[in-house]
């Protein structure tokens, strides 16, 4: 007959004094019992102790793999943030890069516009040499034609006050000799008083007895016939000197800048403005400053809508004098 303990509803084994599962005492003890059946308690006892070591090696085996699980997925995290790094680090090199490009670039337009310049400002300089020179050449002509003249006519008043003064000396000795020993029947004095004042054709006057009478008829008959002077060329007036006005800067406006930024790229935000219609609006156009008579540098405030992003933007913008577009330094941008 099977016995059952009180306690925990274990079946008890009659020959043991205690219940083999919560060792309460047996009151059904008998000494010298041998059970001939088997012992189900024992085996459903260690069946027991068996599925509580398989479910304890389950449980700590599910804890390993969760912390092999939880391992990976921290390695793979982490292999993930190195390649994040890595590629920014990529992309930081690569701006980097593309930003001193653009200022090595810059810099050569900048040396390039100078030495325009500089040859522009040394030929204006070698043109105005020239016109200064021409000016004094045709200046200084007329000085010189005249001068000539002005010599040719003192050499031809000496010639003719020496003339004078040989006919006067003539006239004096004649009237004397007059006065002593009068004549009759006089005959035409030989002398031949043949004067050249200038380059004129040669001709031969003869005076009579009653020309030295009359120092009027001696004088008009040994003066050769004066040469009209040649017209000279009034001098002209020196052309003043060559000094063009400064360029005038001309009037920029909101709707020439629009357009010249179509199709221009601002590199402070890496953006092309592709349109017109992306500029919402142009302020605070100012003149900063004039680089030399020919490049005048403006700055203003642009507002650029493309798609759901907004940049603003204070480029300088270079323009010539005559209000030719140069170039656009867009570097400062956010």
């Amino acid at each position: 007959m099977k016995k059952f303990c009180s306690k925990c509803g274990s079946q008890l084994d009659l020959g043991k004094k205690a219940c083999t599962v919560c060792h309460a005492f047996n009151p059904f003890f008998i000494a010298g019992y041998a059970s001939s059946a088997p012992d189900e308690t024992v085996a459903k006892v260690e069946k027991q102790e068996e599925s509580v070591i398989t479910k304890e090696a389950e449980i700590e085996n599910n804890g390993l793999l969760a912390e092999q699980l939880e391992r990976e997925k921290n390695d793979l995290s982490l292999k993930n943030e190195l390649l994040r790094v890595k590629e920014e680090t990529e992309q930081y090199k690569k701006e980097t890069l593309d930003l001193v490009k653009g200022v090595k670039k810059e810099l050569e337009d900048i040396d390039k516009e100078n030495k325009l310049l500089k040859e522009r400002v040394e030929q204006l300089n070698s043109n105005r040499h020239v016109e200064v020179a021409e000016v004094t050449s045709v200046t200084s002509s007329p000085v010189k034609q005249k001068s000539a003249s002005s010599g040719k006519i003192i050499a031809i008043a000496a010639a003719v006050t020496a003339i004078l003064i040989a006919g006067f000396s003539y006239f004096l000795i004649n009237g004397s000799n007059k006065t002593t020993e009068p004549q009759t029947n006089l005959q035409p004095v030989t002398s031949v008083a043949a004067v050249k004042a200038a380059p004129t054709p040669k001709t031969e006057t003869r005076i009579t007895a009653a020309d030295t009478t009359h120092p009027q008829k001696l004088l008009a008959a040994i003066t050769p016939p004066a040469e009209k002077p040649k017209p000279v060329a009034p001098a002209p007036t020196p052309a003043p000197a060559i000094n063009k006005p400064a360029a005038i800067p001309f009037s920029l406006n909101a709707t020439r800048v629009i357009g010249d930024l179509v199709g221009k790229k601002l590199s402070g935000c890496d953006i092309t403005i592709n349109s017109a219609s992306e500029i919402d609006h142009v302020d605070n156009l100012v003149l900063v400053e004039k680089l030399s008579a020919f490049y005048l540098k403006y700055k203003c405030t642009v507002k650029i809508k493309q798609g759901t992003d907004t940049y603003t933007a204070s480029p300088y913008m270079y323009y010539s004098a005559e209000g030719t577009f140069i170039k656009v330094d867009g570097t400062n941008c956010e």
